[in-house]
């Protein structure tokens, strides 16, 4: 299982963050005009790590995490509960992830949508290892 996938997945199956339910996770994005809460995730740097002989399989991505929504109380306990489950390892069919760091954390000003209704958003990146077995 690539990566990515595992990635959605872990975060789908952690207890804390299943709490929320209809989290939609996107890999690429969401349309603007789409509302809901949301994660859009994005890598950064790939992170490969190399020997003289070649990639040694432990890879260091930085992986930035937009969580988005309407609610400001839910993205910020959403946002809590992705770093809670990122500092833990875990083992998602294969794809064995190693504690991430948290690298940045950010929140941005609202964005109007229109009609008195305005997304939030609070943008996390980590640096994390993970292995392919």
């Amino acid at each position: 299982m690539p990566m990515e996938e595992a990635l959605v997945g872990r975060l789908q199956g952690a207890p804390d963050v299943a709490l929320y339910a209809g989290v939609q996770y996107s890999w690429f994005g969401f349309n603007r005009g789409e509302s809901g809460l949301r994660v859009a995730l994005r890598l950064i740097s790939a992170g490969e790590e190399w020997t003289h002989d070649g990639p040694d399989g432990l890879n260091e991505p930085r992986v930035r995490f937009d969580v988005e929504g309407e609610d400001a109380v839910q993205v910020m306990a959403l946002a809590r509960a992705i770093i809670c489950e990122m500092h833990r390892p875990a083992d998602v069919e294969g794809v064995i992830f190693h504690p991430a760091q948290l690298a940045a954390d950010r929140t941005f000003d609202a964005e109007e949508l229109g009609g008195g209704v305005a997304r939030l958003r609070r943008q996390l990146e980590f640096l994390f290892f993970y292995e392919e077995k």
